[in-house]
């Protein structure tokens, strides 16, 4: 198995938005790519730093290369700008980092040596369960 990791900032005032986002477009889109060979798909949040992490995980090396197209450095800063990412997949990401106002940190991929699962099922979170300004412990 093989993952594709998206590192993507966002500002503060953002994070219901990035909640509303991950439940209404992410989830749906990546949902429907299990008929193209997805495993599954996790997206993280830390509000508190503003970071979101988008971790797509593919039994075909293949699949994950065709929808990225490089891994090399100059692609991975082609692949923050949706108007120079080089496929429909990675500009569509770049674009939705955008549309939040975020910036994406890091692209890359990575193959999966251990994996710990109760279930195959994708997790559709409710939306931000911490109030504003309230720590996470």
């Amino acid at each position: 198995m093989y993952a594709g990791i998206t590192i993507m900032h966002y500002p503060p005032k953002k994070t219901d938005d990035v909640y509303r986002h991950i439940r209404e477009v992410l989830v749906p889109f990546h949902t429907e790519m299990r008929s193209q060979g997805l495993e599954d798909a996790i997206f993280l949040v830390n509000p508190e730093n503003c970071q979101g992490i988008g971790i797509a995980i593919w039994n075909d090396p293949q699949m994950l290369r065709t929808l990225e197209q490089g891994t090399s450095r100059d692609m991975s800063r082609a692949m923050r700008d949706s108007e120079t990412a080089p496929t429909e997949y990675t500009r569509l990401r770049a674009k939705w980092v955008e549309d939040l106002s975020g910036g994406i940190v890091s692209t890359d991929w990575y193959e999966v040596v251990g994996k710990v699962s109760s279930t195959s099922n994708l997790w559709v979170p409710t939306g931000a369960e911490k109030k504003e300004g309230e720590k996470w412990e």
